[in-house]
């Protein structure tokens, strides 16, 4: 079937979502990008049915209940809309669905343990709706994060977080809600508005290769640091990296939490000390068992737990080195940039010994090759 990128436009309240979800689709048809919006499940339930939701948000059965009906609205939806879009455009075109919030933002407003009812029983994992239905989510920062003199409810009547402060508190929720995830952008107010539609834009393009997939990071290696001491949110994250035998850099990955897993397999080519042309696909396990059977026997498999937090809006990935023996215990922090010239605000309660950014003595396949 052919490939339908799909791009969550999430963020706190008055973030610039609705005027994103016109800006984007304008100016990527000037790219010749056939695209769709998918409308935010709870608006449409919650203006549709003239529901008000903080007058039962305190039923918590009520409310659960509602928020299990979100998400299978959802999906509904952006199968829909999926199959519409294959439906009207020519075959060969490139299509984008933008997605008004996704499945995972109910996390932002039940807790853990009701949030794992709800999958219970709708019969969904973390990483099926987090990590595999989607290609990338695009967090826009609440204006209230820098300029809450700039916060109104003019804009959205289903929005019922009335102040500055409950705004911040929901933004910092929906961000956590889609941490642990690949591919996690976050647009602050660092900038204009105008500018940030401008960023998020860019953000879009890089995702779906417009000119191309670019993978722009920055590594520094961390000691001294346990693990348990991370002051923020943080999803725990398994990860096994196999490199193939070919004349290219070619990997396959197994990436999960909680005995749900994904496969991948990518190929990488360097352009810049910070940017490497990055070509990924989703892959069936089936499909991963028989690439791994190709494995490079100069190289060693990777084993690794990376923890993925968010420190002063910019999403961090602490990668910890389980196998091979030789590189147990080592801590490389990564952080993805939309620009190349992004600053980096690297948390102050880690130690960092260095910068490995442009290092190939640290990048994986060199570390796992077999000495």
């Amino acid at each position: 079937m052919e490939k339908i990128w799909r791009v969550v436009i999430t963020g706190g309240p008055c973030g610039g979502k609705t005027t994103a979800m016109s800006y984007l689709p304008e100016k990527l048809s000037d790219f010749g990008i056939a695209n769709m919006c998918v409308p935010e499940a709870a608006t449409f339930l919650i203006t549709s049915g003239r529901l008000k939701p903080e007058e039962f948000i305190n039923d918590r059965k009520r409310w659960l209940e509602f928020e299990a009906v979100i998400i299978n609205t959802q999906i509904l939806h952006e199968n829909a809309f999926a199959k519409l879009l294959r439906a009207k455009e020519p075959k060969n075109s490139r299509k984008i669905l933008l997605m008004d919030r996704g499945c995972m933002d109910t996390a932002a407003y039940v807790t853990k343990e009701e949030f794992r009812r709800i999958l219970d029983k709708t019969q969904r994992s973390v990483v099926g709706l987090r990590d595999k239905r989607y290609d990338a989510v695009i967090h826009l920062a609440t204006v209230a994060d820098g300029k809450p003199e700039l916060y109104t409810l003019e804009n959205n009547p289903a929005r019922y977080e009335k102040t500055p402060e409950e705004a911040m508190l929901a933004d910092k929720r929906t961000r956590e809600a889609w941490n642990g995830r690949e591919k996690l952008i976050i647009i602050d107010n660092s900038t204009s508005f105008k500018d940030k539609m401008k960023r998020a834009l860019k953000a879009v393009q890089k995702v779906i290769g417009i000119p191309v997939s670019l993978e722009i990071e920055r590594k520094f290696l961390v000691k001294g640091f346990q693990i348990q001491d991370i002051p923020v949110c943080c999803q725990q994250i398994d990860i096994t990296q196999t490199y193939l035998a070919s004349e290219k850099e070619e990997r396959i990955r197994r990436r999960g939490q909680d005995g749900h897993y994904l496969h991948y397999q990518a190929t990488k080519t360097p352009s810049t000390t910070l940017v490497r042309e990055e070509k990924e696909r989703l892959i069936s396990e089936e499909r991963y068992q028989i690439l791994f059977e190709r494995r490079s026997r100069n190289h060693d498999i990777i084993r690794k737990i990376r923890f993925c937090f968010i420190w002063n809006n910019q999403y961090f990935e602490l990668d910890f080195f389980l196998e091979p023996a030789r590189l147990r215990g080592a801590m490389i922090l990564e952080v993805e940039l939309t620009e190349e010239n992004d600053k980096v605000q690297i948390p102050d309660w880690l130690r960092i010994t260095g910068e490995v950014t442009g290092d190939p003595k640290y990048k994986n396949y060199n570390l796992a090759m077999r000495p």
